[in-house]
C-alpha cells in the first residue's frame, strides 16, 4: 500500500467513524475518543500495519484533536488526522 493509499483509506475510515458516531450518540460525547478508538482500532492497525490498543489510539486521537484546534487548519480534520497518523504511527 502506498502512502497515498494509506492516507486515503485513513481519511475514509475517520469520515465513516464520524458519521457512525453521530448516528450512535446524536450529539456531544465527552467519551468520543474512546468510542472512536474502539470503532477504528482494527482498521487503523491494518492500514498502518501496527498493533496499537484501542486505548492508545484514543489517547492519540485526543492529542490530535488538541493539535488540530490549536493550529486552526483549513484542511478537514479527517485529512489532517490521516496525515498525522501516518507521520506519528505509520
Amino acid at each position: 500500500m502506498t502512502e497515498f493509499d494509506a492516507h486515503s483509506d485513513l481519511m475514509g475510515l475517520l469520515t465513516r467513524a464520524a458519521r457512525d458516531h453521530h448516528a450512535a450518540t446524536g450529539g456531544p460525547d465527552p467519551e468520543w475518543a474512546e468510542w472512536y478508538g474502539e470503532h477504528l482500532i482494527n482498521d487503523v492497525n491494518r492500514v498502518l500495519n501496527t498493533e496499537l490498543s484501542a486505548a492508545e489510539l484514543a489517547e492519540w486521537l485526543t492529542s490530535a484533536d488538541r493539535r488540530y484546534r490549536e493550529k486552526q487548519l483549513e484542511e478537514s480534520w479527517p485529512e489532517a488526522y490521516a496525515l498525522w497518523l501516518l507521520e506519528d504511527i505509520g
